[in-house]
């Protein structure tokens, strides 16, 4: 059903509503909303979501997934009611605090948002995800950069084989242009996580800042020829090239990005 859809096939949809509708599972269910919202259909995404809750009658994914069409479809108040509905199930429910944080800051209240994280970090003072948005909260509230450091600092102690913690903090410091800070980080990175494209691409534009060129290049290469580079990363690279003026390299880059 899912193929036809992606073909355009209407009978695909007709399919996984019958498989929902039949189905104590949740598969079609949840293909059913995705299918729905990505069509701009809130309405009828809604009544899944309902259909699903019968099904799932305590599990605060159903509230997270009606707060988030509700948001998309801009009613705000109603999706901040049914993320909270989805923390009155699961207290620590990230994708629900996270969600009603993002509404926060979009709404300007970053004060709001941080309390969320930093109360969730209270009650789980590991949870990685939580420091993370938080620190993403402070670089947008204005937060002075060694705040902002120090909590990306923070979640890679927490999981010093975190990728995500692991690029945030080479990006903060070069942002900052903390040029030996951003190579330390980088190079930090790729000792712990040596198979992260990502991370290799990050450490040659660490490289480049510092004035490493040679290094950068060979950093570089590596990055573009590992296996199974998403191509996001490719993207990078590519862009990285550009900078470097090695249009041959980016345009090489650019063509795995698209295979």
């Amino acid at each position: 059903a899912l193929a036809r859809i992606a073909k355009g096939d209407a009978s695909g949809g007709a399919q996984l509503e019958s498989a929902a509708a039949s189905d104590q599972g949740t598969a079609a269910d949840l293909a059913l909303i995705n299918m729905h919202v990505t069509q701009g259909d809130y309405a009828t995404a809604l009544k899944n979501v309902d259909r699903l809750e019968v099904k799932l009658p305590k599990d605060p994914l159903v509230h997270l997934l009606r707060g988030r069409i509700l948001r998309q479809k801009g009613d705000v108040d109603a999706a901040r009611a049914s993320l909270d509905k989805a923390l009155e199930i699961e207290k620590n429910y990230f994708p629900a605090l996270d969600e009603l944080a993002g509404i926060d800051v979009t709404q300007g209240k970053f004060d709001q948002a941080r309390k969320r994280y930093e109360d969730l970090l209270a009650r789980s003072p590991k949870n990685q995800p939580a420091m993370l948005a938080l620190a993403e909260v402070q670089r947008r509230a204005g937060a002075k950069p060694a705040v902002v450091d120090g909590l990306l600092v923070d979640a890679i102690k927490a999981n010093p084989f975190d990728t995500a913690a692991r690029f945030a903090l080479i990006e903060h410091r070069l942002a900052q242009r903390q040029k030996k800070e951003a190579l330390t980080a980088a190079q930090e990175a790729v000792a712990a996580l040596p198979d992260e494209p990502i991370l290799q691409e990050a450490l040659s534009r660490a490289q480049l800042a510092s004035g490493e060129t040679q290094q950068a290049v060979a950093t570089l290469r590596k990055a573009a020829n590992a296996q199974g580079a998403h191509p996001e990363t490719l993207i990078r690279v590519a862009q990285t090239y550009v900078g470097m003026r090695d249009y041959d390299s980016a345009a090489d880059a650019l063509d795995k990005a698209l295979k």
